[in-house]
């Protein structure tokens, strides 16, 4: 896949069933950035593209912090989407499970008290955003 403005493209997850890619490459500057993308030729995968970063608009709206926001949203000439991200590298649950369970068991219960915090802070700031809310009017 090529992207204009990039290089060194890689899939950091396969394509969704809706037909968005995760990529990651290099921008024109040599930096890494993360890269979501909604083809023209799937409507399915460029709506839920857009409610995803409309998503994401809410939550920057009532500053929900540790929510990465997107830093520029393109639509190219025949509607495909791309949206770009700031490349911050991730474990994925399973290696994060793995790293807990290694740990000796007073490092294991600090870890999972850290990680229930900060899903629970998160939790609660986007339910303070009203994403879950609906308004009957």
């Amino acid at each position: 896949m090529t992207i204009p403005g990039f290089q060194s493209l890689s899939y950091l997850s396969a394509r969704s069933e809706d037909g968005i890619y995760t990529l990651v490459g290099k921008s024109t500057e040599g930096v890494r950035k993360r890269i979501r993308f909604a083809s023209s030729k799937h409507a399915r995968a460029r709506l839920r593209l857009r409610h995803e970063l409309s998503v994401l608009k809410v939550l920057e709206e009532y500053k929900v912090s540790g929510v990465l926001q997107p830093e520029d949203v393109e639509t190219s000439p025949d509607n495909g989407i791309t949206a770009i991200f700031k490349f911050r590298p991730v474990k994925s649950f399973q290696a994060y499970f793995d790293s807990v369970n290694a740990m000796n068991w007073w490092s294991r219960l600090g870890e999972i008290l850290k990680f229930t915090q900060s899903l629970t802070k998160l939790l609660s700031k986007v339910h303070q955003a009203g994403i879950f809310r609906i308004s009957v009017s």
